[in-house]
């Protein structure tokens, strides 16, 4: 793809600093060397230069790097310039650049849309670069790699041909009805759908698996007021993040932050205590709380061990069953250092832990009990990479259309239904790669990156 104006950036972080990094990429790009270097610089060659102003006063000195088209990161002419990271001189600099007539200032993330419209990398990757960039774990890093590299569009573009191959048999077989050779058995289309749902469940549970890693394990602390919930938060986040009183109801919005242990990120979620509201506030609080609940991976129940049992107990078991069947539930007694003695109703249960948020004993043992439980549910990170939600909500929608063509296969055998479905699934997988391109999808993309990539 041709574009008519050229782009300029600073790609280093802004702020002083050591080396400052700018990048031209576009048509003009040379017209940038030629004002600034007084020369093309050997291409893909490291070229100390001095870099001067249209009225060749010299700004800076340094690296100047040329990437002839099509062998570079855009696909276009790219001239990266390294010089001091002195805001003051990197500004002058692209004032400099910017005046010459086609080039401007480059929105959020134009290199990279570049990059992906003119076919250097596909939207998978693409976004990997913007993943990369911010990963917060070296786990997160290492699945932004392999994502970078095209892992995660490879198991893609095997599924989009498994799917091509069928469709093109099913809509031959519509074409050419009277042929007896190319009639497709009942059987043989069931089984290649079967062998489709298949794939896509791989696929899902890398894509869930790496989705977990990048954006965290959501743990929502829940219980009655005055718990400890927040205690709890603040006690696992090393920090007073949460507001904590002897006033019921103190937590009326939600809070969240990011832990790390072990290189394994949680996602720690607050929420207002269970019961039923005393004011208009409050009930929005817990509305809130349920809505974190039913998007959580884990939940801590916690109950406060200077309390009544028994009490504590039956509203247990009333909260518990209306959770999530597929989330896992730990009970937190609290406070253990006002209450020692062990509660007969909970002693068998191996989701249980002990501990007092007022002083940290047992919150060691928690850290340990979150990492056991997912550690053991996420598989080697050599065979996964990262994917967003969007990727998950498309492979869901995918897995839903092909059990359906399997289930009308079954009752109908209509061809026409199914290939219409195939096609749908097909243009479905496509976005995710960004074949099939969708200007709001990219603008939504691209506009999160930074300035500069």
């Amino acid at each position: 793809m041709i574009f008519y104006d050229t782009i300029i950036a600073q790609s280093t972080p802004v702020g002083k600093g050591g080396i400052g990094i700018i990048r031209i990429s576009g048509i003009d790009a040379d017209k940038a060397a030629i004002m600034v270097l007084g020369k093309i610089p050997i291409p893909r060659y490291a070229t100390f230069s001095l870099f001067k102003d249209n009225k060749k006063n010299v700004l800076d000195e340094g690296i100047a790097i040329w990437f002839p088209a099509p062998y570079s990161f855009t696909g276009e002419n790219i001239l990266e310039l390294q010089g001091h990271g002195s805001p003051i001189i990197l500004d002058l600099l692209i004032k400099t650049i910017s005046s010459i007539p086609g080039i401007r200032i480059a929105k959020p993330g134009e290199f990279s849309e570049r990059a992906f419209l003119n076919e250097k990398l596909d939207l998978i990757q693409a976004e990997a670069i913007s993943d990369l960039i911010n990963a917060n774990s070296e786990k997160s890093i290492q699945l932004s790699l392999r994502s970078m590299k095209g892992e995660f569009s490879k198991y893609i573009y095997q599924l989009v041909k498994k799917i091509n191959n069928i469709q093109l048999k099913v809509e031959g077989s519509i074409n050419f009805i009277e042929l007896e050779d190319i009639k497709l058995s009942k059987n043989y289309i069931y089984k290649k759908l079967l062998n489709i749902l298949n794939d896509c469940n791989i696929i899902h549970k890398q894509a869930r698996q790496g989705s977990v890693l990048k954006e965290g394990i959501k743990v929502v602390i829940v219980g009655q007021p005055n718990a400890g919930k927040s205690s709890l938060f603040n006690q696992l986040c090393a920090d007073n993040k949460a507001i904590v009183t002897n006033i019921k109801g103190t937590t009326r919005d939600v809070l969240h932050e990011y832990i790390n242990i072990k290189n394994i990120i949680f996602h720690l979620v607050d929420t207002a205590g269970l019961r039923n509201p005393t004011n208009e506030i409050e009930k929005i609080g817990i509305d809130l709380s349920w809505k974190e609940i039913y998007n959580s991976d884990h939940i801590l129940f916690v109950i406060d061990g200077s309390m009544n049992f028994e009490k504590q107990s039956q509203l247990y078991l009333k909260y518990v069953a209306l959770f999530p069947k597929n989330i896992n539930v730990s009970i937190i007694i609290n406070k253990n250092d006002l209450f020692l003695k062990k509660n007969n109703f909970f002693k068998n249960k191996n989701n249980l832990l002990y501990l007092s948020s007022l002083t940290g004993e047992g919150i060691e043992a928690l850290n340990q009990h979150l990492l056991k439980t997912h550690i053991s549910n996420i598989d080697n990170t050599e065979s996964l990479f990262l994917a967003r939600r969007r990727h998950l909500n498309i492979l869901n929608e995918i897995y839903l259309i092909i059990l359906n063509s399997k289930k009308n296969w079954i009752l109908s055998q209509n061809l026409e239904l199914l290939a219409e479905n195939l096609n749908i699934v097909k243009n479905k997988l496509n976005e995710i790669t960004g074949v099939v391109k969708n200007k709001n999808i990219l603008d939504e993309i691209f506009s999160k990156f930074c300035i500069g990539k």
